[in-house]
């Protein structure tokens, strides 16, 4: 499993991309995966991302990108 908190969190994405894990749990957001240099995520490997409705600082974009 990985795990990671706002800047954290693209950490937590970089290594289930990277590296076998059970799952990834993403705090505060996510990262387009274009952003770590990767083109699709791992089949198979689930993921929850918690972020806040209304947060200034964080970007939908990325998170909508990261769920497609």
């Amino acid at each position: 499993m990985a795990a990671g908190f706002s800047n954290g969190e693209g950490m937590a994405e970089s290594v289930a991309t990277r590296r076998p894990v059970a799952g990834v749990l993403m705090l505060s957001g996510a990262l387009n995966l274009a952003m770590i240099g990767v083109d699709a995520w791992p089949a198979g490997v689930p993921a929850k991302i918690h972020h806040t409705e209304g947060d200034p600082n964080r970007n939908k974009q990325w998170i909508d990108a990261a769920v497609r």
